[in-house]
């Protein structure tokens, strides 16, 4: 087949160096597939007839890395770009339908080509054979269509995984999957309960942040509901809408499935469920609990929440309240552009007075902090000028009043 790969220099000189050594050698997987998508490939694996000795023998004068190699894989670095080298493999039972049992090399890339989970990740390529493509992945490529390699049970069953990432592949590249390889997908899902957390929270925040998830999450929302019980609502397409932001999408998802009485306890149970980062998790329960807020108007309460969620989850609240509720939000932004371009006060930072002028007008202890949000909250409210003379002057006259 007329097809070209363009390879970079040091993947050329692991393919030379294999095949002049009387192996036969390929790239292959998600570097050839992204490569002919016309997309920058993150990463270039390479796939030999050479066992993991003999990968060892044909670069022994470069460095290599035992990186897996009781599965056939080293990593060759050169010019400080890794390389993973696997033997062409067979696999044998999945037990804990997650890992293969057993692992046999074999000297024939077809037999390697069959184990692997989509058609277009099954593609290989090498400068002097051409693209290798068995089964159809170059079509299904054209034709956006994600399908299973061969029986899709038995894809699953090896590995539950790739259930989701049957998914992911589907919405970060608004591919649709193949009838079958989808009835597949409901079939196993139960499946993913052999899967940890961790990975499949990996699968989950590529997904969310996909250019339009809506339509496969809504499809496939049985499986997803494997994961996320308690849902009552399942239609997710207006998650296409939302800025590709993983705290906005998934504090989304959440209030998109979730009853509105339930929201923060069920995302609270789904964000720990999934071993989510503490950083990640308080944002998205902070957002949770502001979408079951009416969205303030006016300046003064504007500032009032920018000083305490910050602009960057302010304008989240704002986004998802107007896609998921169809809240109207003009005013809301006319005047939080306001605040921004006039540069108004909302935070203790902004203050022309600190702790220390504070502490040199008679302020101890706690009562400084105390104070400083005083001050701001009187300077948001137009109680008094942002500068220091007045402020320091205002606190004076409200400790006299507070002592009457």
């Amino acid at each position: 087949m007329g097809f070209h790969v363009d390879l970079p220099d040091v993947v050329r000189f692991a393919l030379r160096r294999l095949q002049n050594a009387g192996f036969s050698a390929y790239v292959v997987g998600g570097c050839v597939r992204d490569s002919l998508r016309g997309r920058k490939p993150a990463d270039w694996d390479v796939t030999t007839s050479a066992h993991p000795s003999e990968i060892q023998n044909v670069f022994s004068d470069e460095q290599v890395i035992k990186t897996g190699i009781q599965h056939g894989t080293v990593t060759l670095v050169k010019n400080q770009m890794p390389i993973e080298i696997t033997t062409y493999r067979q696999e044998g039972n999945y037990s804990d339908f997650r890992r293969p049992d057993t692992v046999e090399f074999v000297n024939d890339i077809r037999e390697d080509l069959k184990r692997r989970d989509f058609t277009i990740n099954a593609m290989a390529y090498s400068p002097q054979t051409g693209l290798l493509d068995l089964f159809g992945g170059f079509s299904d490529l054209q034709n956006g269509i994600l399908r299973a390699v061969g029986k899709p049970g038995e894809r699953f069953e090896e590995d539950a995984l790739r259930i989701m990432r049957c998914l992911r592949f589907a919405a970060v590249f608004s591919f649709s999957i193949e009838e079958a390889t989808g009835a597949a997908l409901l079939e196993k899902k139960k499946l993913l309960g052999y899967i940890s957390a961790e990975r499949i929270y990996i699968e989950i925040k590529k997904m969310m942040t996909a250019l339009a998830p809506g339509e496969i999450m809504t499809q496939f929302f049985p499986v997803l509901e494997e994961i996320f019980s308690a849902a009552v609502q399942t239609d997710l397409t207006f998650m296409n809408r939302l800025e590709s932001d993983l705290i906005l999408r998934l504090t989304a998802f959440f209030c998109g499935i979730y009853a509105k009485e339930k929201r923060i306890e069920y995302t609270k149970r789904a964000l720990d469920s999934l071993k989510t980062e503490k950083k990640i998790k308080n944002k998205v329960l902070q957002l949770t609990e502001a979408v079951n807020r009416q969205l303030p108007t006016e300046i003064y309460s504007i500032r009032k929440e920018l000083s305490r969620m910050g602009e960057e989850q302010f304008a989240r609240w704002v986004n998802i309240k107007e896609i998921l509720e169809n809240v109207p939000v003009t005013d809301v932004l006319r005047n939080f552009k306001k605040i921004k371009r006039e540069k108004l006060c909302y935070c203790i930072k902004d203050l022309k007075v600190d702790g220390n002028d504070l502490m040199k007008d008679g302020n101890t202890g706690t009562e400084i902090g105390w104070n400083l949000r005083f001050l701001l909250d009187s300077v948001m409210a137009g109680r008094v000028n942002n500068q220091k003379e007045d402020l320091l002057q205002y606190l004076h006259q409200q400790k006299k009043d507070w002592n009457k």
